[in-house]
């Protein structure tokens, strides 16, 4: 979990970079690559909250001794 910002950053580098580079091409039709592009963005972002939020809650519960 000591590498978590570089995770999140390289899950959200990948479909951020796409989306400015195919920016002025990108429209909202399921048929061409744009709207795909949006939906691998808004999935990378979810799961970069995803893994901020389990790191957020472990350091609140630290494990116990069994």
């Amino acid at each position: 979990m000591k590498k978590l910002p570089l995770a999140v950053l390289l899950i959200l580098l990948g479909p951020l970079s796409a989306y400015i580079v195919m920016y002025s091409n990108i429209t909202c039709k399921p048929s061409q690559a744009g709207f795909w592009i949006i939906i691998a963005l808004g999935m990378a972002i979810g799961v970069s909250i995803s893994l901020i939020a389990q790191r957020i809650r472990s350091k609140n519960n630290p494990p116990r001794a069994v």
